[in-house]
C-alpha cells in the first residue's frame, strides 16, 4: 500500500472516532448557555448563576393563570391574588342560545329538535341557572311578537301559544329551586330523568307552582321525587294479626318489590309531591309505632317513602275510596299525614272500607264519649291507637283524632280543627266528603270562635274560614285556579325583566278574575306600594281616597268571612289611621264592627279585635282624655257584644289592663266587667262545660279584684266558686 493510500485510510479512521467521541468534545448548540457577560449583572440572581442552566425572569411569587395574565398589562400584576385561581369558565352554548317561542316556527321540527337539545344540555351539564337565562332572553324578545288588547282575556293569547306558556311555566319552576339543588341531574341519573320529566309536562309543572310553599325545604322536596322517580325497592312492615286478616282482601305480599314504571311514576306525581313537601320536615307518630309491632318501630318518626308506597299499592287494588291519583297535590297533604302506623292504617281501612265517603264523619260518633276522662282527666289508653281508641272512648279530641285517621286510611283529606265555644274548648273534624266539598260540621257545635287546625305542609295554623273557602266552585274547578295563577306567574316575570306596564296589567286581571282568592289582593297591594305617588306623599287626600277605596272594594268582597281579608287591617294601620280623621276612623271601626256582627257568624274575637284598635287610636290621640273614654267605649262594647264566651274574655282582658295604669279607673273597670259578666253570661245553667267556662272567667275578675286591692271581695268570690266546681262535678259523674 502506498503512502499516499496509507494517510487516506488514517484520516477516515479520525472522522469515524469523532463520530463516536462527538457528544464528548462538541456539545449540541441548543445547549449552550449565554456567557454571563451579555446580561446585565444586577438581574441575574446569585443561585442561578451557579447553574448551567438556562437564565428565567425573576417572578413574583404568586401563580398567575395563563387566562388572567391574557387579561392583566405586563407592567400591572393584581395584588394580592388568591392562593388558587380557578380558570375562566367555558363558554356554553346556552350563554348565546335562544328559541324561537311564537308562531308556527315555533313548533317546527327544527325548533323542537333545538329544544330537546339544549334541555338535555342543561341536564347532562347541569347548567339550570344559565338555561333559565336563556329562558329569559327568549321569552322577552318573543312577547313583543304577540299582538295582545287590553281586556280581562288579553293574555288568553299568550296561553295559545303553546311553547311560550310551556316556557313561563319553565321558568317560574326553575326560580323555585336554588341552583346547587338541580345541578345533581349532571350526576344523578333518576334527578335528570324527573327534571326532564317536569319540564316537559306543564299540568305537573302547574301543581308543583301550586303545591309548593315558601316554607318548603326545597332540596328534601326534590331528593324525595328523585327517590321516587329511581323506583327505589321498599319493604313494607311485617303484618300482625290485624294485617293478617287483610290478606284476604288481596295483600299476599309483605315484601313489595316496587320498581315500577315510568307510567307509575307519571299516575302518581301528585302523590309524591305531597309526600315530598309534608316529609321535608320530620313528622312524628302519635304513639310508639313499636307498640304496633311493625317495621316503622325501629324510627320515632313516620317513613315518607314507606306512606308513599303504602298508599299507592292500596289505590292500585281498588282498596281506597276515589281515585287518589286524580286527587292535587295540595288535598293528599291532608291525607299522607298521618301520625299512626301502617298497621292502624290497615286496620282503619278494612273496619270502614264498607263506609261511603259521606258516611266517613260517622267514624266521629262511633267513639263512646268518656265523661270521666273530661271531668277528671281519666286516661284509660296504653297505647293510643285507633282500636284502643274505639274500644275505651274518649273526649272530643280523641275523636276527631279517630275520625280524621280513620278518613285518611281511605285516602280522604281530614284534618283535626279546634276553638273556643261558650262551653268551653272544642275539638272537631274537617272532612273532604266530596271531591268539590269540605265538610267542617262533623262533631261541630255552635258559637265556636277562632276555629283552627294545622297544615301538615306548613306547620302553621289554618282558620275554619280557610276551609269554607276551599269548597266554593272558584276553588274546587282547577280550570279557575290555573287561570287566576297564571296570571300571577306572568306577574312575577314581569318584574324580574322591569316591564312595569305588563307587571301592573297581569296583577290587576289577576285581581279581577280571581276577586275570591285573597293572593290576589295582596299582590295588588304590593303593585300599589310600587307606586310613588301612594309612598312619597301618604298625606294628600287623594292618596287616602285611593287607600280607602282599595279597602272598601276588600272588606266588602269578604264581608261574609273577613278572616281571609287580613291585610285589610295593615292596610289601615299604615295607611289610613295616621292621617285620618279620629272621628271619621271610629265611626268607619263601629260600622265595621255592626257589619262584621250580622253578616259574618262566630266571629267575636275579631270585634274584640276592632274594639281593641278603636282604644289604640284614642290612646295616640290623648292619653289624659283617653281612659275616660276607652272606659265608655267597653262599658257599651261588653253589653252589646259580650255574649260570647270568646269575645268577652278578650274584651274584659284588655279592658283591665289599659286601666291598671289609674288605680280608681281600674276599680270601676273591674266593676264595670263583674256587672256585664252577671247581665249577659251567667247562664245559670247545670251542664258541667258552661258551667266550667264561666267559672274560669270569674275566677279572672276575681284575680282582678285581687289587683286593685280587693282581696275580700276576691275571697268571697273564689269560695262561691269552689262550691258550684264542686257541686258541677258531682252532678256530671
Amino acid at each position: 500500500m502506498s503512502p499516499k493510500a496509507c494517510k487516506l485510510l488514517f484520516l477516515l479512521s479520525l472522522i469515524v472516532l469523532g463520530h463516536q467521541i462527538h457528544p464528548v468534545l462538541f456539545p449540541p448548540k441548543q445547549e449552550v448557555v449565554e456567557a454571563p457577560e451579555k446580561i446585565a449583572p444586577e438581574v441575574i440572581p446569585e443561585e442561578v448563576a451557579l447553574k448551567p442552566e438556562p437564565v428565567l425572569p425573576k417572578v413574583a411569587p404568586e401563580v398567575i393563570p395563563k387566562a388572567v395574565a391574557k387579561l392583566t398589562p405586563k407592567a400591572v400584576i393584581p395584588s394580592p391574588l388568591p392562593e388558587k385561581q380557578e380558570p375562566l369558565e367555558a363558554e356554553s352554548i346556552l350563554d348565546t342560545a335562544s328559541m324561537i317561542l311564537v308562531g308556527r316556527t315555533a313548533t317546527s321540527s327544527i325548533e323542537l329538535q333545538k329544544d330537546g337539545d339544549l334541555l338535555e344540555h342543561a341536564s347532562y351539564y347541569g347548567e339550570w341557572d344559565k338555561y333559565r337565562s336563556m329562558l329569559t332572553r327568549s321569552l322577552v324578545t318573543e312577547f313583543g311578537e304577540i299582538r295582545l288588547d287590553h281586556s280581562d282575556r288579553r293574555y288568553d293569547k299568550v296561553w295559545d301559544e303553546e311553547r311560550y306558556y310551556t316556557a313561563t311555566l319553565r321558568w317560574k319552576v326553575l326560580g323555585e329551586f336554588p341552583y346547587e339543588v338541580l345541578e345533581v341531574t349532571k350526576s344523578k341519573g333518576e334527578s335528570a330523568e324527573l327534571m326532564k320529566w317536569i319540564l316537559t309536562n306543564n299540568q305537573a309543572m302547574e301543581e308543583l307552582l301550586l303545591t309548593l310553599h315558601v316554607n318548603d325545604d326545597r332540596e328534601k322536596v326534590f331528593g324525595f321525587l328523585s327517590r321516587v322517580w329511581k323506583n327505589e325497592k321498599v319493604v313494607l312492615p311485617k303484618s300482625n294479626k290485624e294485617v293478617a286478616d287483610n290478606k284476604k282482601e288481596g295483600d299476599e305480599e309483605e315484601k313489595v318489590d316496587h320498581v315500577e314504571s315510568l307510567a307509575l311514576n307519571e299516575k302518581y306525581f301528585n302523590l309524591a309531591l305531597a309526600c315530598a313537601v309534608v316529609f321535608d320536615e320530620e313528622l312524628a307518630y302519635k304513639n310508639d309505632p313499636a307498640l304496633s309491632e311493625t317495621s316503622e318501630g325501629e324510627s320515632a318518626n313516620v317513613n315518607g317513602l314507606m306512606r308513599y308506597h303504602w298508599y299507592r299499592n292500596k289505590n292500585e287494588k281498588g282498596l281506597l275510596e276515589g281515585d287518589i291519583h286524580r286527587a292535587s297535590a295540595k288535598d293528599l297533604t291532608f291525607v299522607v299525614c298521618s301520625p299512626v302506623s301502617t298497621v292502624e292504617l290497615e286496620w282503619a281501612l278494612k273496619k270502614y272500607r264498607s263506609s261511603s265517603r259521606k258516611k266517613f264523619g260517622q267514624a266521629y260518633s262511633d267513639v263512646e264519649y268518656l265523661m270521666e276522662r273530661a271531668v277528671n282527666g281519666l286516661n284509660p289508653y296504653k297505647e293510643y291507637t285507633l282500636p284502643e281508641i274505639l274500644k275505651e272512648g274518649g273526649i272530643c279530641g280523641d275523636q276527631s283524632y279517630f275520625c280524621v285517621n280513620v278518613a285518611r286510611s281511605a285516602g280522604i283529606p281530614a284534618f283535626t280543627l279546634s276553638g273556643v265555644t261558650n262551653s268551653g274548648a272544642h275539638a272537631w273534624a274537617a272532612v273532604k266528603i266530596k271531591d268539590d266539598e269540605w265538610s267542617t260540621e262533623i262533631g261541630r257545635i255552635g258559637g265556636v270562635s277562632k276555629g283552627q287546625g294545622r297544615d301538615p305542609q306548613t306547620r302553621k295554623r289554618i282558620s275554619e274560614q280557610d276551609v269554607w273557602m276551599w269548597s266554593t266552585r272558584k276553588f274546587q274547578t282547577r280550570s279557575n285556579v290555573v287561570q287566576v295563577f297564571r296570571h300571577l306567574w306572568m306577574s312575577d316575570f314581569f318584574v324580574s325583566v322591569l316591564n312595569k306596564a305588563e307587571y301592573s296589567e297581569s296583577t290587576q286581571i289577576a285581581n279581577n278574575l280571581g276577586k275570591e282568592f285573597p293572593i290576589t289582593w295582596q299582590r295588588v297591594y304590593e303593585l300599589m306600594l310600587r307606586d310613588p305617588t301612594l309612598t312619597e306623599t301618604p298625606e294628600l287626600p287623594e292618596t287616602l281616597a285611593r287607600w280607602q277605596k282599595f279597602l272598601k272594594a276588600l272588606v266588602r268582597e269578604f264581608k261574609d268571612n273577613p278572616r281571609m281579608g287580613s291585610i285589610a287591617i295593615e292596610i289601615e294601620d299604615k295607611h289610613i289611621f295616621p292621617y285620618g280623621d279620629i272621628k271619621d276612623l271610629r265611626r268607619d271601626l263601629a260600622r265595621d264592627r255592626r257589619r262584621k256582627a250580622k253578616d259574618a257568624a262566630e266571629q267575636a274575637d275579631l270585634v274584640a279585635a276592632s274594639i281593641k284598635r278603636e282604644s289604640e287610636l284614642l290612646l295616640k290621640k290623648d292619653e289624659d282624655t283617653a281612659l275616660v273614654e276607652i272606659h265608655q267605649l267597653y262599658s257599651r262594647a261588653l253589653r252589646e257584644y259580650g255574649g260570647s264566651i270568646t269575645g268577652f274574655d278578650d274584651m274584659s282582658q284588655y279592658y283591665f289592663s289599659v286601666m291598671k295604669q289609674d288605680r280608681e279607673m281600674a276599680k270601676k273597670a273591674v266593676r264595670t266587667i263583674e256587672s256585664a259578666f252577671n247581665r249577659v253570661l251567667d247562664s245559670g245553667s247545670d251542664d258541667w262545660f258552661r258551667i266550667k267556662t264561666e267559672v274560669g272567667l270569674q275566677r279572672k275578675i276575681a284575680k282582678m279584684y285581687r289587683e286593685v286591692g280587693d282581696d275580700r271581695k276576691a275571697d268571697i268570690m273564689d269560695k262561691k266558686l269552689d262550691r258550684i266546681m264542686k257541686n258541677a262535678k258531682r252532678k256530671a259523674l
